[in-house]
C-alpha cells in the first residue's frame, strides 16, 4: 500500500563491481537473512492474532456474557489494539 502512494521505494543495494565473491556472498547473504526474518515475523503475527482474537477470547468471554457478546468485545479488543499499536509507531516515528 505504502508503495502504491509513493511513501516507499525498492531498490537493490548499491554493490560496486570490483567486490570479491565472498563479499558479495555477505550482502545477498545479509538480504536473503531479512527477507527471512521479516516473513516469519510476518507469520507468527498474523498466526498469534488469529489464536487469540478470533479462537480463545470469543470463547472465554462467551462463557461469561454469551455468544454475540464474546463476539463484539473481542472484535472491539482487537480494534482497540490494532489504534493503540498505530499511534504507537507514528509516535516512535516522529520521536526520531
Amino acid at each position: 500500500m505504502n508503495a502504491s502512494l509513493g511513501f516507499a521505494s525498492f531498490s537493490w543495494p548499491h554493490i560496486p563491481t570490483s567486490l570479491d565473491s565472498l563479499t558479495r556472498l555477505k550482502v545477498y547473504g545479509h538480504m536473503g537473512l531479512v527477507v527471512v526474518q521479516g516473513t516469519v515475523m510476518a507469520t507468527t503475527i498474523a498466526l498469534v492474532e488469529e489464536l487469540l482474537f478470533r479462537s480463545w477470547l470469543p470463547q472465554e468471554i462467551s462463557v461469561d456474557l454469551g455468544y454475540h457478546h464474546g463476539i463484539i468485545i473481542s472484535g472491539m479488543a482487537f480494534s482497540f489494539l490494532q489504534r493503540y499499536v498505530f499511534f504507537s509507531g507514528i509516535k516512535i516515528c516522529v520521536l526520531y
